[in-house]
């Protein structure tokens, strides 16, 4: 197994930032995260990692399809605006890595997978499996690798949705949302959410029940939006069992369907998935303050049109140890993955592996103004062996408004199931080409190391701005080139357990690449009841082996920013606009091919929310207000023209 060369990385950053000159009665509150094993809430400015949060007034303003519309804004994140996933969905990525190495958690527990799809179909899928915005209390983005406390999933990073803590007295909510498009080839969309919570005993047993629905029409546009429909329900309950102990169990389905036709958006595909899951959590105070939060968690996706499946138990423990002036946690987690597709497999039918780990993390606060986060876990899986994944980060208050934070992060990511396996032959190629994709049984685990250092300047009244730089060595990144090719390329011949293919593609470890990167915060007031929020990220990136030495590791635009505006105008008045920016994006075509470059865009949107009355708000939008033309041939994309958003929130 390839272990990521160490290199030492001289990272120097000549800071001048200036006082924030603002009122002395426009003030921001702190936000809150919890960003480290013990789950103790902090400011986000001293908290162990690069975290952006997406707090409940932001998602009430606004109308989302899912979660990667809802953080789009976050600096280091690539959010591409419109359906980039083969499965009519969106996509992150966080800091120039692929959306494959995002993990999503809700509450801390992981969500769902790509592995019950076949030739990149499942792309984006796992954003879609979430709950209302109506459930959410914010969204905690953390950049950069997590692997030593997250595992192997978390390479990029993680998207951590807080959904509400259940009340003391039943009470509920109801969204509805219509959005219709200017343009008549574009669909409009339409969704509708609610969620219920409350007591059934009192201070001992609480339920809570959400779903909701959404749709979006296809389009009668060349590489337009395919049709979509998700609909979701789940149900909890919470037992107090005492003072010290309690119990949780959830359960829910969800369902996605996309289907497009060639007459009218360019191609014919169809996708049908159904997710299943349960979970199972307790948590227990011990005496002297410590305190075990563990899970156990099912979740099966079956992909309906392929008749394949995927299917994931976990358990996973963690005990928070204060020890004086540390905060020691310790865990461990088991996990066993299947996964079957008997009508496209060709080779093995069904696969299974299982993997384990133990980790621990201490938070050391070591004077007033230093803190050192260091943890490490041991990965031991089924069939790549152990590795160790460890991580340090310190945080320096040098003054009331003057921080400085940085780190090295190590990253790691085992093969999906079908990957890492030489007997798994599915269909591939796509279209009518009768072509296959092998998987791989000596593969290496892919891996990184990242480096971080970021200083924020706190001003008068809660205004931060921030400045991170990082680097990140990729080594051993898993591609899937064409190996073999009758139809077009020079071999006579594809065979492949027996059988002639015209294409095979294999899974290969074929890359090591650096990424490096700049981002730019500003969070302030700038008078009464108005907020500026300013984001900036630059990204490079070099492959350094393969194909496709010397060029870029993917398509991802180098320069990206965004400006929001919030004014609160009246007590039941707030007005909003935003402007996102994406440079100009190069695609490299695949085995060395020409790259090809698409120009950069800007997207401007506005809107408002009124509080009609204390349990009814009314929100509308103008999406795309300045009707910028985005179309395949100049950006590499379609994304809809001006379009309006009328929705209405209900609380009962």
């Amino acid at each position: 197994m390839n272990i990521v060369r160490y290199k030492r990385l001289a990272l120097t950053a000549a800071i001048a930032l200036s006082g924030l000159a603002v009122a002395e009665d426009n003030s921001l509150a702190p936000v809150t995260v919890t960003a480290s094993a013990s789950g103790e809430a902090k400011d986000s400015v001293v908290a162990p990692a690069s975290i952006s949060v997406i707090t409940r007034e932001e998602l009430e303003q606004g109308s989302y399809r899912d979660i990667s519309e809802a953080i789009r804004s976050v600096p280091g994140l690539y959010v591409p605006e419109g359906s980039t996933g083969k499965g009519g969905t969106g996509e992150i990525s966080i800091r120039g890595l692929d959306p494959q190495y995002t993990l999503i958690l809700v509450d801390g527990v992981p969500q769902g997978s790509q592995q019950g799809y076949y030739n990149g179909f499942g792309s984006g899928a796992e954003f879609g499996w979430l709950p209302p915005v109506s459930a959410i209390e914010r969204i905690e983005v953390i950049r950069g690798p997590m692997s030593s406390l997250y595992g192997s999933a978390a390479l990029g990073g993680v998207v951590n949705i807080i959904t509400k803590p259940t009340p003391e007295q039943w009470s509920g909510s109801v969204s509805l949302d219509r959005m219709s498009q200017q343009n008549d080839d574009a669909g409009d969309r339409h969704q509708a959410q609610f969620q219920m919570s409350g007591p059934l005993l009192e201070d001992r047993l609480a339920a809570t029940i959400r779903g909701g629905f959404f749709n979006r029409d296809e389009d009668a546009i060349d590489g337009g939006y395919a049709e979509f429909q998700r609909r979701d329900l789940s149900a909890a309950l919470d037992w107090t069992i005492s003072e010290r102990q309690s119990l949780g169990i959830e359960a829910g389905v969800a369902t996605q369907d996309t289907f497009a036709h060639a007459e009218l958006s360019g191609s014919d595909r169809e996708l049908q998935t159904q997710r299943l899951y349960q979970s199972l959590n307790h948590e227990l105070n011990w005496a002297g303050g410590l305190r075990t939060r563990s899970y156990v968690q099912n979740a099966e996706l079956d992909n309906q049109t392929q008749n394949a499946s995927y299917r994931r138990t976990t358990v996973n423990s963690s005990t928070l140890v204060p020890l004086g002036a540390h905060l020691l946690t310790l865990g461990g987690q088991y996990r066993l993955q299947q996964t079957d597709n008997p009508e496209r497999a060709i080779g093995k039918a069904e696969l299974e592996r299982w993997d384990a780990a133990a980790f621990m993390e201490d938070e050391w606060l070591m004077t007033d103004r230093l803190s050192l986060t260091a943890g490490a876990r041991w990965v031991q899986d089924e069939n790549y062996g152990g590795e160790l994944v460890p991580r340090g980060y310190a945080v320096f208050e040098a003054t009331e408004r003057l921080t400085f934070k940085g780190g090295v992060s190590a990253g790691y990511r085992t093969p999906d199931l079908k990957q890492g396996d030489s007997d798994w032959v599915e269909g591939g190629g796509g279209g009518s080409v009768d072509g296959a994709d092998i998987g791989n049984s000596d593969l290496n685990a892919e891996s990184s190391l990242s480096y971080e250092l970021a200083t924020y300047w706190s001003g008068r009244n809660g205004a931060i701005a921030g400045v991170t730089l990082f680097y990140t060595d990729y080594s051993d990144k898993i591609e899937k080139p064409l190996i073999c090719d009758r139809v077009t390329g020079p071999d006579g011949s594809c065979v492949y357990q027996g059988y002639d293919y015209e294409k095979i593609f294999e899974y290969q470890n074929v890359d090591e690449a650096w990424i490096r990167g700049v981002e730019l915060t500003l969070d302030t007031p700038l008078f009464a009841g108005l907020d500026l929020q300013a984001g900036y990220t630059f990204t490079d990136s070099e492959q350094e082996s393969g194909d496709n030495a010397g060029n870029a590791l993917n398509d991802q635009p180098r320069h990206r920013a965004n400006l929001d505006l919030n004014w609160q105008a009246t007590d039941n008045t707030r007005l909003w606009g935003n402007a996102r920016y994406q440079g100009e994006a190069e695609q490299v075509q695949a085995k060395g091919g020409l790259s090809e470059a698409f120009e950069g865009y800007t997207l401007v949107d506005a809107g408002v929310h009124y509080r009609l009355r204390p349990t009814v708000a009314l929100r509308g939008g103008v999406y795309n207000l300045l009707d910028a033309d985005i179309n395949a041939e100049d950006h590499g994309r379609v994304l809809d023209g001006r379009r309006l958003n009328l929705g209405i929130d209900i609380a009962f």
